[in-house]
C-alpha cells in the first residue's frame, strides 16, 4: 500500500516536474514567439499601409490626369472651332457682334453638357474677358489677373492650368487655359508655325469634379486625402480638415511617416500637391485587433502545448501506452483553430477595396481606348483603329492563305459643300454618307477577321476620306463588285438642312498580298489608286498597279520643285499683249506664270499649275502673279500709258474663296490701283459643280469691280446655258477654232455664230492663238474686239511688255475697247 502510495507520489512529482518544465519551456517559447510575431504583424501592417497609399495615390493621380485631359481636349476643340476662328478673324464690330451670340450659345451648350464646369470664358491678352458664360452668377470683375496668362501667351506651351480661389463660388477651383491661334494663311511660309495668340479660352472646373466620386466613396475609412498647397489650404478635401503645421515643411516629400500619419505626396503643380494620408490612430485599432487575435492563438497554442506535453509525458512515460489513444481522442475534439478567424475581415476588406479600384481603372482605360479608336463625328472606327485592325486581318489572312482588299474612298465635290453651305452642313453630309455606306455593306464585309472587331466595315480616316476592309475575299472581282455597288449609291442625292446635294465617290483598291505585304503599304497604295480614279474622271474605282507608284514619285518631285521655286523666287511672270486688230494698238495684257529651276531648266505651266492646285500652293502662286501685274501697271502709268488693264487666270477651286480675293484687293489697293484695272479669267470647269454658287461668286467679284472673262470657250463643256446664266464681261474664243482656219469651213461657221452671239450679249470678244495673216484678216472682218497671239507677240518679260505697249500705243484710245454700242 505504502509503495503504491509512493509510486503514486513519485508519479505525481514527476508529473508536476514535467508540468513545470513544460510550462516554463512553453512560456519562454510563447514570449519569444509573441515578440517575433508582433514584429512580423507590425511589418505586415506597415507594408500593407504603404502599398495601399501607393495604389490609392496613383489611382487618384490617374483620375485627376484623366479629368484634366478631358478638359484640355475640350479647350483644344473650342480654340480650333471654326466659329471661334471666324469670331476673332472678323474685321469689323458689326460682324463680330453677329457672331457674339452664336459663341455664347455654343458655350452654353458646352456648359449644359458638362455639369462640373463653372464657367467658360474668352480672355484677351490684356486680361479683359471678351465673353464669359457661367453656370451661376458672376460676382466679381471681368478682368483675369492670373500670372499664368503671360506664361501661356509667351511660352512654347499653348495650354496650362492652375488652382486658385474663385470668388464666384467662394472656393478653390481648377482653371485651364488654352491660347487661341488663328489658322495659318495659305500665303504664309508653309514651314512656319503661327504661335501668336489673339486670345485665350479659359475653363473653370469644380474642385470635386477633378476626382471620381465613386472612386472617393470606395476609399478605406482609414484613408483621407486632399489637394493642398504649402500653407495648408485645400483645393479638394476628403476626410482632412487641415494638414498639421508640423507637416507643412515636409509636404514636398514623396512619402514619409510623421507620428501617427503615413503621408504620400505627389506634385501636381508648383503650389499644389495630391496628399494621401493614412491615420494610424485608426490603423492602430486594426493593428491591436490583429495582435489580440495573434495573442489569443498563442495562448491557445500555449495551453494546448502544456496539456499536450503533460499528457505525452504522462502517456509515454508515466501512464501506460494504452491510455495514449484516449488522450489523443480527447484532444481531437474541436481544439483546432483556423489560421484566419472571423476577426481578420479588415485585411479582406482592404483586398476588396483594391480590387474595386483596379476595376474602376480598367473601366476608365477601356473607355479611353474606345474614344481613341472611334471617330467622334460618325461613330465609325478611326485611323488609329484602321492600323490595329488591318494588321490583325493581314496576319490572319497570311496565316490562312487568304486575300484581303482595302478600299480607299474620297468624296468628290465635298469641299464645295463646305465652302458654300458651311462646315455644319459638311459634317451632317459626312454622317449621312457613313449611314448610307454602312447600310450597303453585308455582315460578312467585317472590319477584322471573324470573331474580332466591330460589326462595321467602314473606317473614317478624317475629312472626307473613308476606308473599307474586305477580309477573306476570293479575288479582285469581289472587291470590284463592292466598289461598284458603293459608287452607284452616290448617284442619289443627300438631303442636308433642306438642301438637295450631290457628291460623288472615287475609290482606290489595293489587294493583299498582291499589291503590298503590310498594312502601311496597303493603305498607301489604295490611296494612290484613289487619286488615279479621280484623275480618270471621278465617280469610279481603280485598282492599284506599279505604274501609279512611279507617277506618285514624279508628282512628289514636282511638288518639291514648286515649293522651292516659290521660296527662292524662281517663279516669274510674263505678259502677252491683247491688241486691237483695227489699229494694232495694245489695250491690255494677260499675266502668265513661268517657272525656271537651275539644273532643270524651264518647267511647263501645264505641269506646275495642276501641281499647285493639288498641293494647296495655287493661292500663293496667284497672289504672286497679282503683285507682278500691279508692278507692270505702275510701270505703264509711269510711261504715261493710263487706262490699261491686266488679266489674271483664276483656278476653279479659287472662285468661291472670298478670303483669297480680300487679299488680292489688299495687294491692289496697297499699290494705289483699282479692281476695275484687272480682269479675272475663268474656265467653264469652274462652273459645273454648283451653278448657283458660281453665279453668286461671279456677281461678288463684279461687285468688287473686277471684269470677268470666260476663258477657252469652245472646248470642254461649251454650254450655251453658261452664256445665258452668267453675266460675263468678256468671251475668249479658244485657239482651236483658228487652227487650219483657211481650209476649215466648219470652224468659220462656228466662229461666225459664236461672235454674233457674243456681240448680241454685249460682251467683249477676244480671239486667242492668232498666228498668221489669214487669221488676222478673218477676225478683222468679223469685228473681233481684241486678238492675242504670236502674230503680234509671245509672252514678254515686264520691261519688254512696257516697250511693246509704248510702240503700239494709240492716242485716240482711252482704255480697253469694249463691245459695240450701236
Amino acid at each position: 500500500m505504502k509503495l503504491r502510495l509512493n509510486l503514486k507520489l513519485k508519479r505525481v512529482s514527476l508529473q508536476l516536474k514535467a508540468l513545470v518544465f513544460i510550462v516554463v519551456l512553453s512560456t519562454v517559447f510563447f514570449a519569444l514567439t509573441q515578440i517575433m510575431i508582433s514584429k512580423d504583424v507590425a511589418k505586415l501592417v506597415d507594408s500593407s499601409i504603404r502599398e495601399q497609399l501607393k495604389l490609392t495615390s496613383h489611382s487618384l493621380l490617374y483620375e485627376f490626369e484623366t479629368r484634366k485631359q478631358q478638359h484640355q481636349t475640350l479647350l483644344e476643340q473650342i480654340s480650333s472651332d471654326e466659329l471661334i476662328q471666324r469670331f476673332f478673324k472678323s474685321q469689323n464690330e458689326a460682324q463680330r457682334s453677329l457672331l457674339y451670340r452664336s459663341v455664347a450659345d455654343y458655350f452654353k451648350t458646352l456648359l449644359d453638357l458638362n455639369e462640373h464646369i463653372i464657367d467658360l470664358a474668352l480672355v484677351l491678352p490684356d486680361g479683359r474677358e471678351q465673353l464669359r458664360v457661367s453656370s451661376g452668377p458672376i460676382n466679381k470683375s471681368t478682368i483675369d489677373r492670373s500670372f499664368l496668362m503671360s506664361d501661356v501667351l509667351l511660352g512654347r506651351d499653348v495650354q496650362a492650368y492652375e488652382v486658385r480661389w474663385n470668388d464666384d463660388v467662394n472656393a478653390y477651383s481648377f482653371f485651364l487655359y488654352k491660347k487661341i491661334v488663328l489658322d495659318r494663311d495659305a500665303t504664309d511660309d508653309a514651314s512656319a508655325v503661327n504661335t501668336e495668340a489673339v486670345a485665350l479660352v479659359r475653363v473653370a472646373v469644380k474642385a470635386q469634379a477633378m476626382l471620381d466620386s465613386e472612386l472617393l466613396a470606395s476609399l478605406n475609412e482609414n484613408i483621407a486625402l486632399g489637394v493642398v498647397n504649402s500653407t495648408g489650404n485645400f483645393f479638394v478635401n476628403v476626410g482632412l480638415d487641415r494638414i498639421p503645421t508640423s507637416l507643412l515643411g515636409r509636404i514636398h516629400d514623396q512619402f514619409f511617416v510623421d507620428e501617427n500619419l503615413y503621408v504620400s505626396a505627389i506634385k501636381l503643380s508648383d503650389k499644389w500637391q495630391l496628399v494621401t494620408v493614412f491615420d494610424t490612430d485608426k490603423g492602430d485599432v486594426q493593428l491591436k485587433s490583429i495582435t489580440d487575435r495573434t495573442r489569443l492563438m498563442l495562448m491557445l497554442f500555449f495551453f494546448a502545448a502544456v496539456v499536450l506535453g503533460y499528457f505525452l509525458l504522462d502517456v509515454y512515460i508515466i501512464r501506460p501506452i494504452a491510455s495514449l489513444n484516449d488522450a489523443v481522442r480527447a484532444l481531437s475534439r474541436g481544439e483546432a483553430v483556423p489560421l484566419l478567424s472571423r476577426g481578420s475581415g479588415e485585411i479582406e476588406q482592404l483586398r476588396k477595396s483594391f480590387i474595386g479600384m483596379r476595376r474602376n481603372i480598367i473601366q476608365q482605360k477601356d473607355l479611353l481606348q474606345r474614344q481613341v479608336n472611334t471617330d467622334a463625328l460618325t461613330g465609325l472606327p478611326n485611323r488609329h483603329a484602321l492600323s490595329l485592325l488591318l494588321e490583325g486581318d493581314l496576319a490572319y489572312a497570311d496565316e490562312h492563305g487568304q486575300v484581303v482588299a482595302l478600299l480607299f474612298m474620297d468624296l468628290d465635290g465635298f469641299k464645295q459643300v463646305n465652302d458654300v453651305y458651311g462646315h455644319d452642313a459638311g459634317d451632317e453630309l459626312l454622317r449621312q454618307v457613313a449611314k448610307r455606306l454602312s447600310s450597303l455593306l453585308r455582315p460578312t464585309d467585317r472590319l477584322g477577321r471573324s470573331g474580332q472587331g466591330p460589326e462595321n466595315a467602314l473606317i473614317r480616316l478624317g475629312g472626307d476620306e473613308f476606308t473599307i476592309i474586305l477580309p477573306s475575299i476570293q479575288n479582285a472581282d469581289n472587291a470590284a463588285m463592292v466598289a461598284n455597288r458603293l459608287v452607284r449609291q452616290f448617284r442619289e442625292q443627300f438631303s442636308v438642312f433642306g438642301n438637295q446635294l450631290f457628291v460623288g465617290a472615287s475609290i482606290g483598291i489595293a489587294m493583299f498580298p498582291k499589291d503590298a505585304g503590310d498594312a502601311k503599304d496597303l493603305i498607301s497604295h489604295a490611296d494612290t489608286a484613289m487619286y488615279a480614279a479621280k484623275q480618270a474622271g471621278k465617280m469610279r474605282f481603280s485598282f492599284y498597279d506599279n505604274t501609279m507608284l512611279e507617277q506618285d514619285l514624279a508628282n512628289v518631285h514636282i511638288d518639291t520643285l514648286l515649293h522651292n521655286a516659290l521660296e527662292n523666287e524662281q517663279i516669274y511672270v510674263h505678259f502677252q499683249p491683247k491688241v486691237d486688230p483695227v489699229d494694232n494698238s495694245c489695250i491690255c495684257f494677260e499675266a502668265l506664270a513661268r517657272m525656271f529651276v537651275p539644273d532643270k531648266g524651264s518647267i511647263s505651266p501645264a505641269i506646275f499649275i495642276p501641281a499647285a492646285e493639288k498641293n494647296g500652293l495655287i493661292d500663293r502662286l496667284t497672289l504672286s502673279i497679282f503683285r507682278a501685274s500691279c508692278h507692270l501697271l505702275l510701270a505703264l502709268k509711269a510711261q504715261g500709258l493710263n487706262g490699261m488693264s491686266c488679266a489674271v487666270n483664276i483656278s476653279p477651286g479659287q472662285l468661291a474663296n472670298k478670303d483669297l480675293f480680300k487679299k488680292i484687293i489688299d495687294i491692289i489697293v496697297s499699290n494705289d490701283l483699282m479692281p476695275h484695272e484687272f480682269e479675272l479669267e475663268i474656265t467653264e470647269s469652274s462652273l459645273i459643280n454648283d451653278e448657283e454658287a458660281s453665279q453668286r461668286a461671279i456677281r461678288y467679284l463684279q461687285d468688287l469691280g473686277f471684269s470677268v472673262a470666260l476663258d477657252d470657250f469652245g472646248v470642254g463643256y461649251s454650254s450655251l446655258s453658261h452664256l445665258k446664266n452668267f453675266s460675263f464681261n468678256t468671251l475668249k474664243i479658244d485657239r482651236i477654232f483658228f487652227k487650219d482656219l483657211e481650209i476649215d469651213n466648219v470652224s468659220k461657221a462656228i466662229l461666225h455664230a459664236i461672235i454674233g452671239l457674243a456681240r448680241q450679249l454685249r460682251m467683249t470678244i477676244v480671239a486667242e492663238g492668232i498666228e498668221d495673216d489669214y487669221q488676222l484678216e478673218f477676225v478683222r472682218r468679223q469685228q473681233v474686239h481684241l486678238i492675242q497671239g504670236y502674230i503680234y507677240s509671245k509672252p514678254l518679260p515686264p520691261k519688254d511688255a512696257v516697250q511693246f505697249a509704248l510702240e503700239h500705243r494709240s492716242i485716240a484710245k482711252a482704255g480697253k475697247r469694249g463691245p459695240d454700242t450701236d
